[in-house]
């Protein structure tokens, strides 16, 4: 019988080259450069590849509902004012995104529609915000190296958004975005303008950025893959709530500009989706729904709302932006 507590399995026993690797590394000498086995063992890690495009479309439908979820966790949902996208592997002028009314802790790969730069409902049934359009159809038009963006109004973003200025080196974390982020300070109401998109597309593309702190109104992440823009955000939102901490308890340190360019190297976009990974693999295992392809439940109020998307126009003499959240003057699903 096992000792309590102790599988009945075999007990692990190292094979004789770990037996070997284990002694000899114990005899080289201290100072040894150890960034090429760093290196070798990054290298090892490799994005997952597809046979079809449909296959690629069915990982990244998956992983932006996990990612759904996953900010959920976080507390980064905010009634409908939340909008994450990724641009379409075969069809690049389009683009999936969450509709409006599912929270994101339900999200499932199903709920998710795809547009076109019309603002044409491809595939699904459901309103989308109209910032969406504006939002996300600008960047991808202006940033072609872009593959996936998000905008929420997580509580540290928002908050961070209204100091007008942008994360400072002052942690290796915040590194990740040393020269790799903007200020866009020019807010005027929510957007329904496909223009200010563009802005930020433009804004991406001169300084590299993979964080926009959009002033006044929360951050706006971007990434390669869907995983790296999905922690993206996660990483900002804390580099936001660590900067507004030490801000408060006193005057900060930061780290000179060439060690936070180097730093900052290292957060590179397979490094951040290697973060994601922990996060999704948790996610799988504690409660795998958010695979499925079925919509998910609870949207009867929205039944009769016609396939559309919520498109905010711009009338003579009237304000630029009308509201934020709710379905506006729509453009039909033609």
């Amino acid at each position: 019988m096992a000792p309590i507590g102790l599988s009945s399995r075999a007990p692990f026993a190292f094979s004789p080259d770990q037996r070997k690797k284990a002694i000899d590394g114990g005899k080289k000498p201290r100072g040894t450069d150890i960034t090429k086995t760093a290196a070798a063992s990054m290298r090892r890690i490799v994005f997952p590849t597809f046979r079809t495009v449909d296959e690629e479309r069915h990982h990244m439908r998956q992983r932006l509902a996990a990612a759904f979820r996953v900010w959920a966790e976080h507390g980064f949902d905010s009634g409908n004012a939340g909008h994450a996208t990724f641009r379409d592997p075969e069809f690049a002028d389009c683009y999936w995104v969450n509709p409006i009314g599912v929270h994101f802790s339900n999200i499932t790969a199903g709920d998710l529609c795809m547009l076109n730069q019309a603002g044409e409902m491809i595939v699904g049934n459901r309103p989308v915000l109209s910032a969406t359009f504006a939002i996300h159809g600008g960047i991808y038009r202006t940033s072609p190296h872009i593959r996936a963006a998000v905008h929420t109004h997580s509580d540290n973003g928002v908050a961070f958004s209204a100091l007008g200025k942008v994360l400072e080196p002052i942690s290796q974390d915040a590194c990740a975005f040393y020269q790799r982020q903007a200020l866009f300070d020019q807010y005027e109401g929510p957007v329904l303008d496909v223009s200010e998109g563009e802005i930020y597309g433009k804004i991406i593309n001169e300084k590299r950025a993979r964080l926009v702190i959009l002033q006044n109104h929360g951050l706006l992440a971007v990434g390669e893959t869907v995983d790296e823009m999905a922690y993206n955000f996660i990483f900002a939102d804390k580099c936001c709530k660590v900067q507004m901490l030490a801000e408060a308890a006193g005057k900060t340190i930061k780290l000179p500009h060439e060690v936070a360019v180097q730093t900052g190297q290292l957060f590179n976009p397979k490094f951040m989706w290697v973060q994601f990974q922990p996060l999704y693999y948790r996610l799988l295992n504690r409660d795998p729904s958010f695979l499925s392809e079925d919509e998910s439940k609870g949207l009867d109020f929205m039944a009769n709302i016609p396939a559309r998307i919520a498109f905010g126009r711009k009338e003579s003499g009237s304000p630029r932006h009308s509201g934020h959240g709710t379905t506006m003057q729509a453009k039909p699903n033609l």
